[in-house]
């Protein structure tokens, strides 16, 4: 089977820094409980290794970070995820004495900051996300009075708004288009909307070189975990344009062998920003070593 790996591949810088914030807070508390406030990022290889350095990972989908913060004992180290948070938590944190690792991504840190200031200065904002998504939570947790959350494909509602020129952003790790298509209906709405919209380099990347694939592609794999956006959003890409070939979406080399890929010749492979090299190489070889 031919191989194409689309670069760039590996852990994007966001994710590097979540697990190096991490691995410090433990390494400098090596005796004492070390609380990950969340999944630290998408993709439950990673925070099965965290586990195993010791570090007690609190998931969000068994209560929100809101209850579990107030149920830490008072002086706890605790980790903040790379996907952001609502200033709610870090008060919380505050109150109780807290020790904050905050592994917040860059770009995500650049929204939070411009929406601040926007409400500071009296306006509203329009965000682009995922409903339910730990980045978007995060950022409508600064004031949900003032931030209204728009999902591409739905209708927002208008009267929510109180501004004619509200600041637009967007979740980090959305598609172009989805960005495009929102931001086309805001402004048949709002004319003179603020337009903000933001996304990590990486992910940019990632999207735009989705597209470099050979057209003889039978074979598109997306490595990643199903709960990070960022993947979501190049499996929904390939899906679009590479048409006559079949797309899947893996976490592993385990997930991958249970696909029958007898018949494929030409394979492709993307990775999101939350999957390492090794994985990547891993499945490479793998694909590399199959004869029909």
């Amino acid at each position: 089977m031919r191989v194409t790996t689309i670069s760039p591949f590996g852990f994007c810088m966001g994710v590097t820094k979540a697990i190096e914030v991490a691995k410090k807070a433990k390494k400098e508390h090596p005796n004492e409980d070390v609380f990950v406030i969340g999944n630290l990022v998408h993709n439950e290889r990673i925070i099965e290794e965290i586990r195993t350095l010791g570090l007690i990972v609190l998931d969000e989908r068994e209560k929100s970070l809101r209850d579990w913060l107030i149920s830490l004992p008072e002086q706890s180290v605790i980790v903040f995820t790379a996907h952001g948070h609502a200033p709610e938590l870090d008060e919380i944190a505050s109150r109780k004495k807290m020790l904050v690792y905050d592994s917040t991504c860059v770009f995500v840190k650049e929204n939070e900051e411009m929406i601040k200031e926007e409400i500071r200065s009296g306006g509203e904002i329009i965000y682009i996300g995922q409903r339910n998504h730990a980045e978007a939570n995060g950022a409508i947790g600064i004031d949900e009075s003032k931030i209204h959350l728009l999902v591409p494909g739905e209708s927002l509602a208008l009267k929510c708004l109180h501004t004619s020129e509200p600041l637009v952003i967007s979740q980090t790790t959305m598609a172009p288009n989805e960005i495009q298509e929102s931001i086309q209906e805001i402004l048949k709405i709002f004319p003179k909307a603020k337009i903000a919209a933001k996304r990590c380099t990486a992910t940019e990347i990632r999207q735009r070189n989705i597209l470099k694939a050979p057209e003889n592609t039978d074979l598109f794999l997306v490595l990643g975990s199903k709960t990070s956006n960022n993947t979501m959003k190049l499996y929904e890409i390939a899906k679009a344009f590479y048409r006559k070939a079949d797309v899947f979406r893996v976490l592993g080399l385990s997930e991958l062998k249970t696909l029958n890929l007898s018949g494929y010749q030409n394979a492709v492979i993307a990775s999101g920003a939350s999957t390492s090299i090794a994985d990547v190489h891993e499945i490479e070889s793998y694909l590399k070593s199959i004869n029909y």
